[in-house]
C-alpha cells in the first residue's frame, strides 16, 4: 500500500490509482482507516465497490488497466512491482505520443493533446480527416475521441465545483480555458465557468478553500491528529458559509468530533 500511495503522488493526473476495500468495511470505516494510516493527500481514490472482478484470490492483488480500458496485467503487486512500473511508463508514453499503430499523420495531434493544446490537436486531426487520403477515417475518429475527452474534462470541473473541490476546479479550468481557445464548440462552457470563477462570492470561497487545504494537508501528513482536528473545528466555525464546510464536517466526524 505505501508503495502504491507513493506512485499515485509521483504520477499525479497521468495515472489513476483506485484502492478497493474488499473486507466488508463501510465507506466511512475504510476512509477513516486510510486517514489514520496517513494514506491520504494524493490523487488516489478509494471505494468499497469493486468496479469488476479480477478473478484474483487473496490480498493484496491489483489490476492494471490501459487508457482504452484493456486489462494489461493482474496479480500480486508486491511480486510484480517492477513490471507494473514499466508497464505504467509505457502506457503513459503511448498516451503522450499516440498508440504504436496510429498513423504517422496523426502523431502531432496526439502530442498536442497530451501537452494540453487541445485546439491544435483537434485542428491537426481534422486536417487529416478532411484530406481524403487513407488516414481520413482515423482522423475523423480521433476528432470525436478528443471532443469526448474534453467533454469529460469539463464535467470533471463541474463535479469538483459541486463537491467543493474549488482549488482543484480552478486549476483544471485554467488549463482547459487555455487549451480550448479557438474551439467554438466549447465557447459556451468556457463563458459559463469564467462567470462562475469571476463572481465576487467565489473569491471568498477560494480564499476559504486555500485555508482549508493547509489544514487538510496537515491531517494527511499526521493522520486525524487531535490538534489538527481542533484547528479544523475552529476554521469551520469561522467559515460557516463556505462551501468547503461539508468536507470539513465529514473529516471531523471521521475523527470522532
Amino acid at each position: 500500500m505505501p508503495s502504491a500511495i507513493k506512485t499515485a503522488g509521483e504520477y499525479g493526473d497521468d495515472l489513476v490509482v483506485l484502492f478497493v476495500e474488499v473486507q466488508g468495511a463501510t465507506p466511512e470505516k475504510a476512509e477513516k482507516f486510510a486517514w489514520d494510516r496517513k494514506w491520504m493527500g494524493t490523487s488516489a481514490m478509494w471505494t468499497t465497490e469493486r468496479p469488476f472482478n479480477t478473478g484474483s484470490k487473496g490480498i493484496p492483488n491489483y489490476a492494471l488497466i490501459s487508457a482504452s480500458g484493456e486489462l494489461l496485467m493482474k496479480g500480486n503487486p508486491m511480486s510484480d512491482h517492477s513490471k507494473i512500473m514499466k508497464a505504467i511508463d509505457e502506457e503513459i508514453g503511448k498516451a503522450k505520443k499516440g498508440p504504436d499503430d496510429a498513423p504517422k499523420s496523426l502523431k502531432s495531434a496526439y502530442k498536442a493533446f497530451a501537452k494540453g493544446d487541445f485546439a491544435k490537436a483537434i485542428a491537426e486531426a481534422q486536417k487529416v480527416a478532411d484530406s481524403g487520403d487513407e488516414d481520413a477515417a482515423a482522423g475523423a475518429d480521433l476528432v470525436k475521441t478528443f471532443q469526448k475527452d474534453l467533454e469529460a474534462k469539463f464535467k470533471r470541473v463541474d463535479w469538483m465545483l459541486e463537491n467543493a473541490y474549488l482549488l482543484e476546479a480552478e486549476e483544471q479550468f485554467e488549463a482547459l480555458e487555455k487549451g480550448v481557445k479557438g474551439l467554438a464548440d466549447f465557447d459556451e462552457r468556457v463563458a459559463k465557468l469564467t462567470e462562475t470563477f469571476g463572481a465576487d462570492d467565489m473569491k471568498d470561497q477560494l480564499k476559504a478553500a486555500k485555508s482549508y487545504a493547509k489544514i487538510e494537508a496537515t491531517l494527511a501528513e499526521d493522520g486525524l491528529d487531535e490538534k489538527a482536528l481542533k484547528k479544523l473545528e475552529k476554521f469551520l466555525e469561522k467559515n460557516a458559509d463556505a462551501k468547503i464546510v461539508a468536507r470539513g464536517q465529514k473529516l471531523l466526524k471521521l475523527g470522532g468530533k
